[in-house]
Parts: structure tokens; C-alpha cells; sequence
């Protein structure tokens, strides 16, 4: 398998309005979308009411759970079919630290590789 590169960003904006093949964001077990993930939902669902919103619907449906390292993918609602949205599951509130940053980090990782690829 050939070698792929990719570009990091950490972007410290409004998450609705940042461009990227993949926007990934953390989502903590059993929370619903809150701050930066909550307004990426808004800006990818539209407006619409909360309960309509794809991420918090996916939340309230058991799809989008948030164990730790689950990888969800979602197209962009920006039509666009080669941009993602990537979910990173966090785990349980409290108990993310280093060694559950390397889990989660590299499965975004290889999830991204393989969206980018193709």
C-alpha cells in the first residue's frame, strides 16, 4: 500500500466555517453534541430544530455512541461527496487522557487515509 500524505490543521475557529477533506471533531459516550460539535452540526444540518440535526439525531438513535476510538464517518451537506465528517468517539466524560488520545488519534488516522485515498 503506497503512503499517503496527509495535511494536519488544527483550527482554533468557527467549526461550521473551516474547509478540509475531513472536519473532525470529538464526541464524548452518551453526550449530545455540545459546543464545537454541536455548531459543526448546525452548519452541516441546516436549520433546522435540534432534534433534526443529523448529529444529534444519530446521538438520540444509539448510531453515534462516542466509545472510545469508534471512527464515524458522514458525508457534508455542502454537496461535495469527496468531504467527510469525522466523529471520533472520546469515551466516557472524565476518562480521555494521553493513552486514550493515542487510541482515538490513531484511528482518525487511518479512517482519514483511507477517505482521502479514495
Amino acid at each position: 500500500m503506497a503512503a499517503v500524505n496527509i495535511t494536519l490543521e488544527v483550527a482554533w475557529a468557527d467549526i461550521g466555517s473551516v474547509a478540509g477533506d475531513v472536519i473532525a471533531v470529538g464526541h464524548y459516550q452518551d453526550v449530545y453534541p455540545t459546543a464545537s460539535e454541536a455548531a459543526l452540526d448546525a452548519a452541516v444540518s441546516g436549520a433546522v430544530p435540534r432534534d433534526q440535526r443529523l448529529l444529534y439525531g444519530a446521538t438520540a438513535r444509539g448510531v453515534l455512541r462516542g466509545e472510545l476510538g469508534e471512527i464515524n464517518v458522514f458525508p457534508r451537506n455542502d454537496g461535495d461527496e469527496s468531504k467527510h465528517l469525522a466523529l471520533v468517539g472520546l469515551g466516557r466524560p472524565g476518562t480521555f487522557g494521553p493513552a486514550q488520545q493515542a487510541i482515538a488519534f490513531r484511528n482518525l488516522l487511518w479512517t482519514a487515509e483511507r477517505l482521502v485515498r479514495g
